[in-house]
């Protein structure tokens, strides 16, 4: 994990403190590094200011919001700080503010936002946002509504700033109709000498079909073993792809001669290896804990079986392509060229990948333009619900935990928006629309009544 080192040494709080959260994320980890680095430069650059920490910290989060510098540009701490998003500093606020309760309790330090009593306004936005978590939770009807009203009364000295209230931001999703250029001319392109596809460019289509095709994110494809792939079982021409839990997930291999059972975290010890959502580094993958499929997997649910058959036909061809090559892991995606052949391939490496396919079809790889990786999940989710599947049914496509998560993916997009407007406008064109004259005529006589009883 990552260590914040001062002239001393590691700063030991803090690295108890992610010891005792060693199962977070990295990014978690970095990103509370960077937080506790910018308050310690921070009262660095201000020592002996303030009388208290509680004013020292709310000063730092105003200081996240508005920058260091004054209105002539210059700043007395030498810091210069540009502002940051309210996001940005309700997340930096928020690691702190936790952390500093942790320290409190520990080491009996004074904490930074300490409680205070909440006001009236402060309760009903704290009841709302709890009812809300309330319904959207599982196990919610099981939480104490009399302690949560009881929380409700204290709110820290320092609240992390909100940004503006928006609607879910349009779907950007990859454009459908470009998807087979993509795949044949930007990742599948024939060798010259041969005319047969790649296997470089077999790897990067077959990781890109299961992102279009079955709306994965780009870490779950590549944690992806090749044991993972199989023949469907009632459609042989068909992949059944179900991806194994990082640590949890089921495997069997050979020790001593005999066959045995385990966890893939187990396997992966008995060959010096980590699972890629705890690893540091460029092998890195993540897992956002989507729900899953059976005890320990997640399967792929093809939008359309073409999807599943196109991929099992490349997949037979890459695996031809990468029997000659030696590796030390399980993972089904390989580096195959470079200094290592047969190492893991790196997320990195894909978007790049990803990229160049883009721009050979004439695109421009952005976000924006729903043109890099997750472009193909949200245009996956946004097929389905256009195609009038049930948000429950949805919800297990997308392994989504919650029905609230599958929004962004099926927010409509502009040209839904038309469409829908330029339908509304027909109807209403055809006597759907009830303007004040044709209120008025509708109901002419409780409009008289009502203004002889107004006289």
């Amino acid at each position: 994990m990552p260590v914040l080192i001062t002239r001393t040494g590691p700063l030991q709080p803090l690295l108890k403190y992610q010891v005792l959260f060693y199962r977070k994320s990295p990014s978690w980890q970095r990103k509370l590094c960077f937080a506790v680095r910018l308050l310690l430069e921070y009262a660095a650059a201000n020592a002996g200011v303030f009388a208290k920490e509680k004013e020292l910290f709310q000063s730092f989060g105003v200081k996240l919001l508005s920058g260091t510098c004054d209105e002539s540009g210059l700043d007395p701490s030498g810091l210069y700080w540009m502002p940051r998003s309210s996001t940005s500093a309700r997340k930096i606020i928020g690691q702190l503010t936790e952390m500093s309760r942790w320290l409190a309790e520990e080491y009996g330090a004074p904490e930074l936002a300490p409680l205070r009593d909440a006001t009236n306004h402060e309760q009903v936005l704290a009841a709302a946002a709890w009812a809300h978590r309330n319904n959207a939770t599982f196990l919610g009807h099981t939480e104490s509504r009399a302690k949560a009203m009881q929380e409700m009364r204290r709110t820290p000295y320092l609240t992390r700033p909100r940004g503006p209230n928006l609607l879910h931001q349009e779907v950007v999703r990859f454009p459908a109709d470009r998807f087979g250029e993509l795949l044949f001319n930007g990742f599948l392109r024939p060798n010259r000498a041969t005319r047969e596809p790649t296997g470089i460019g077999l790897r990067d289509g077959l990781i890109t079909i299961m992102m279009h095709g079955a709306g994965l994110r780009t870490s779950e494809c590549l944690q992806l073993w090749i044991v993972d792939v199989q023949e469907h079982p009632l459609d042989r021409t068909r992949a059944w792809v179900r991806i194994g839990h990082p640590t949890h997930g089921r495997t069997k291999w050979s020790e001593g001669g005999e066959e045995v059972e385990g966890t893939r975290a187990e396997f992966l010890a008995t060959h010096g290896l980590v699972a890629r959502n705890v690893v540091t580094g460029k092998t890195h993958a993540g897992w956002k804990d989507p729900a899953l499929d059976g005890k320990w997997y997640l399967e792929l649910h093809w939008s359309e079986p073409e999807y599943g058959q196109l991929f099992l036909h490349l997949w037979r061809l890459y695996l031809k392509q990468i029997v000659p090559l030696e590796r030390d892991h399980p993972y089904a995606w390989l580096a195959l060229g470079g200094n290592h052949p047969g190492a893991i391939y790196t997320l990195g490496d894909f978007r790049k990948a990803h990229a160049r396919a883009v721009r050979r079809i004439g695109l421009a790889p952005r976000r924006v333009g729903g043109t890099t990786p997750h472009g193909h999940r949200h245009d996956y989710g946004q097929r389905l619900a256009d195609a009038g599947v049930p948000p429950t049914v949805l919800r297990k496509c997308l392994h989504h935990s919650s029905l609230t998560s599958q929004l962004i993916y099926t927010q409509p997009d502009k040209d839904r928006i038309n469409r829908e407007l330029e339908a509304a406008r027909g109807r209403m064109a055809a006597g759907a629309r009830l303007d004040m004259a044709q209120l008025r005529q509708k109901y002419a006589c409780d409009l008289a009544s009502l203004e002889a009883w107004a006289l």
